[in-house]
């Protein structure tokens, strides 16, 4: 599942980044609106199995209350779902820059911005298998915090790449990094709740990664009084800092 949005990203920046420097934002709309639609369509013949899944008998509050009890009692949860947080708004948020990158400091125009986009995908393929390969691995919390303090490093030098074909090696990289800090977080958050609350942590995750606007608010407002290169450096260093305080105080997360 994870693949897929990223192998239709990888192929539909291209295509968007031609259409725009071609033919203008408003045929590059159109597209996406064509691609939605035909995705839509192709979703109408599809018919449910007609077999329930075995539910869960408690209500939704008793659900809640749970999973509250759980995160009071494993403080641990708690923490990586903060660690994924932290990811999101000082991590992705980089993405939020891309056009302004592209325009105002690289000069390459709407097909570079494809460009740079599809590397960015190609970044979270490859962090993605590489990730798989890790299997029955017992060292998830090192690795994960290795990949966040890597991905804070990866902005960093970003901000400061000195060339449009170094932006593309960086942007692979840092994704590649980004990616695999979300499998990691992912995984890590399952493994630390009872199997019976792994529902309900899932949820957890996606609240995490909710928190993704307030980090493209934040790095956009930095770039806009102090430039790209400067914001991106700023969130890169205090990605760096929060991995490396999680290392020092979070002795647990180092042995899941």
């Amino acid at each position: 599942v994870a693949l897929t949005p990223r192998v239709g990203g990888l192929f539909g920046s291209l295509l968007i980044g031609f259409l725009i420097a071609r033919h203008g934002s408003a045929v590059a709309y159109l597209a996406v609106a064509v691609g939605y639609l035909a995705s839509a369509a192709a979703m109408f013949p599809a018919r449910a199995n007609g077999r329930s899944s075995a539910a869960d008998a408690g209500s939704v509050r008793a659900d809640v209350f749970d999973f509250l009890t759980t995160i009071r009692r494993d403080r641990v949860l708690l923490q990586l779902m903060s660690l994924t947080a932290l990811a999101e708004v000082l991590g992705f948020s980089h993405q939020a820059l891309l056009p302004s990158l592209a325009r105002d400091v690289l000069r390459v125009g709407p097909g570079g911005l494809g460009v740079m986009t599809a590397a960015r995908q190609v970044g979270g393929l490859a962090g993605i298998a590489l990730t798989s390969r890790l299997g029955a691995a017992r060292s998830f919390g090192p690795l994960f915090l290795g990949a966040l303090i890597a991905f804070g490093a990866s902005l960093v030098a970003l901000g400061f790449a000195p060339s449009f074909a170094v932006v593309l090696l960086i942007l692979v990289g840092a994704n590649a990094l980004g990616a695999a800090t979300d499998v990691l977080a992912q995984t890590l958050i399952q493994l630390a709740v009872p199997s019976g609350l792994r529902g309900r942590a899932g949820g957890a995750w996606v609240v995490s990664i909710g928190m993704a606007p307030l980090g493209q608010f934040q790095i956009g407002a930095l770039a806009s009084l102090f430039g790209v290169s400067a914001a991106l450096g700023v969130n890169g260093l205090a990605l760096m800092a929060v991995g490396a305080a999680a290392a020092l105080l979070v002795p647990r997360l180092r042995k899941l």
